[in-house]
């Protein structure tokens, strides 16, 4: 539905009050159709990061971009297809690497298995493809003929590693609209974002609504919670910024990260 003639929020009802006798006309009605959304899961075979042969029963994740939600989910079928029919506008898809493999590329070119931006404002989109990889461990290149050079009399310095830290928090529902967690939520789809913006990792809570995010360099980072379709509405997150400072504030917190730290408590409340 996207309109009545009333213009009432409820778009399929319009209101008629009839006066004896009165033929009441124009009582109409404006719909559009769902747009479509199509891809595929294909498996890169020889190395050479195309997909060969499609991934059944990989979970695919709808997100709207308007308000980060969780649209929809579905999996792949035996031809590494997937569908979504949806009200037009601008949506995410997140396809959940299956276990034993790693993600290759996806259409869009950037994060390997998010695609930011599917547009059906105006019409479908039927090329969203992610490409993945089983993991070998197999050794890469080709050893030399040529021996390396004799070692030195005096050792060399050993390089410092940067020390690595990690993000972690906790999603839980509230219960009485106090606005304080009452209950973990379970499978809750975060994502963690460089200062750029850009999705760099993905996890998901677990059964007591926790995650985290291991072997993170120092700097800036955003958690972002992708809201589940039981659990719709943000009350509040650690950070507590208003809506001014960070876009939809009440599922982003905004985390500087220092050497080696380990960040706790980023927590979100729905």
């Amino acid at each position: 539905d996207v309109t009545d003639v009333d213009d009432l929020p409820q778009d399929n009802l319009v209101s008629v009050p009839l006066s004896p006798a009165e033929n009441s006309t124009g009582n109409d009605f404006t719909d559009e159709k769902k747009r479509m959304i199509v891809g595929q899961v294909l498996e890169d075979e020889d190395g050479d990061d195309e997909g060969d042969s499609p991934i059944p029963d990989v979970v695919i994740s709808l997100i709207s971009i308007n308000n980060g939600t969780v649209v929809a989910t579905t999996a792949t079928g035996p031809d590494g297809n997937f569908t979504f029919m949806v009200p037009p506008g601008e949506y995410s898809l997140f396809e959940e690497t299956p276990e034993g493999f790693s993600d290759v590329k996806d259409s869009d070119g950037e994060n390997p298995n998010v695609i930011d931006v599917v547009d059906v404002t105006s019409g479908d989109d039927l090329d969203n493809v992610f490409v993945d990889e089983v993991g070998s461990s197999a050794p890469s290149g080709t050893p030399t003929a040529s021996p390396t050079a004799a070692p030195t009399g005096e050792p060399t310095a050993s390089p410092t590693a940067s020390p690595l830290g990690s993000i972690s928090g906790k999603v839980d529902e509230d219960l009485d609209n106090d606005d304080v967690g009452d209950e973990p939520l379970e499978d809750i789809l975060i994502q963690l974002k460089d200062e750029d913006g850009n999705v760099i990792a993905t996890t998901t809570t677990n059964s007591d609504g926790f995650y985290v995010f291991y072997d993170l360099p120092a700097g800036s980072y955003v958690v972002m919670e992708v809201n589940s379709e039981l659990v719709p509405l943000d009350v509040t997150d650690v950070d507590d910024l208003p809506q001014a400072a960070l876009p939809l504030s009440p599922n982003l917190v905004a985390v500087p990260l220092s050497p080696a730290e380990n960040s706790t408590g980023n927590d979100f409340t729905d």
